[in-house]
């Protein structure tokens, strides 16, 4: 069991990412893409610009984990237990599947989150601040008081998620009226 390691790229090859547990370990520009983590936990650990595209995550756990600069493309986390204290910054989320996932009260800041897709998933009170969202979709999404504040690119449809709460911004409010036909007059 890994505890209070620090891992770096030259360290790769030798974390083993079947039936481990990693306890308060930083990794530093590790490059994981492409590799499968089974049956693994991460708590109080930190990912400081490290690759993490087109992982698989079966079984695997993250508690009190922290993504900052890292790249998660392409990733399905339906197969992985998603806790309720997850965070990350400036990551790129793009191409990922949210499905049937608990992402209540998380914080993911700055993010980018192109054609991503929420479905089935619950992200109450989740903060996106500063967020990308090209081509994201939310269907069946429980985004009561979610924070999308300086977010961009951003469409929530109302007749297919909660979203009593959200906070918003003007075009993403504007958008969200436009499917009603409601004009704003001055």
């Amino acid at each position: 069991m890994p505890s209070n390691e620090v891992f770096n790229p030259s360290d790769n090859s030798s974390i083993v990412t079947n039936s481990e547990f990693f306890y308060s370990c930083e990794f530093r520009g590790c490059d994981f893409s492409g590799t499968s983590f089974i049956d693994c936990s991460f708590e109080n650990c930190t990912f400081l610009n490290c690759n993490l595209s087109n992982i698989r995550l079966h079984e695997t756990k993250f508690f009190d984990t922290t993504f900052l600069e890292c790249k998660l493309i392409g990733i399905t986390w339906p197969y992985s237990k998603i806790p309720s204290t997850f965070s990350a910054s400036k990551c790129i989320f793009d191409f990922n599947i949210f499905s049937k996932c608990s992402l209540d009260s998380f914080s993911l800041t700055e993010c980018s989150f192109k054609e991503a897709f929420f479905q089935d998933s619950s992200a109450r009170k989740c903060d996106f601040s500063r967020s990308e969202f090209s081509d994201a979709r939310f269907e069946n999404c429980n985004l009561e008081k979610t924070i999308f504040y300086n977010t961009s690119n951003l469409f929530l449809d109302p007749d297919e998620n909660i979203v009593a709460g959200a906070k918003v911004p003007i075009d993403t409010a504007l958008l969200m009226l436009k499917k009603y036909q409601i004009e704003i007059a001055e």
